[in-house]
């Protein structure tokens, strides 16, 4: 049975939370960022777990944290802002070592092969308390996220 939960990625800033918001509008199931719950909390306690200070711990926690959604969630039509593999991403970006475990990842199992990506706009970017990363740091990671997603077998269309 073809999994019916799909990804909308994206580099930061680019609308994943403004579709998402209109999807919920019509009735479509969404889910929300992990990542950004992550950021919050890590600011929250103190903690250092996020993209711009130790991104290799806020590539573990992040991505415990959206396998354990996964795993309680029904294959139903449902919408993800973010996916597992934006990990990859994130940690190549830095140029840090990706584990096995995640490069490893049946993805496939979990989600869609169609994923819906992004490009953030100069015009609409705005950094926030959570999303600190300049303009281009989200276009780099918009590029990144595209060829991650590519090389797993992903069919990506752009949005």
């Amino acid at each position: 049975m073809q999994n019916k939960r799909f990804i909308i990625t994206g580099g930061p800033g680019a609308g994943k939370t403004t579709l998402l918001q209109k999807l919920r509008k019509k009735g479509i199931l969404c889910y929300d960022e992990i990542s950004r719950e992550v950021i919050k909390e890590q600011q929250k306690i103190g903690g250092k777990a996020t993209p711009w200070e130790d991104v290799e711990d806020f590539a573990k926690i992040t991505f415990s944290e959206i396998e354990k959604q996964l795993k309680k969630t029904p294959n139903e039509l449902s919408f993800f802002d973010r996916g597992l593999a934006d990990v990859i991403a994130y940690l190549s970006i830095e140029g840090k070592e990706i584990p096995k475990y995640i490069l490893n990842y049946p993805y496939h199992d979990f989600y869609n092969s169609k994923v819906f990506i992004l490009k953030p706009k100069k015009e609409y970017y705005k950094q926030d308390s959570q999303r600190l990363q300049s303009f281009e740091k989200s276009m780099a990671i918009y590029n990144k996220l595209y060829v991650v997603y590519s090389s797993l077998g992903f069919d990506l269309v752009l949005l």
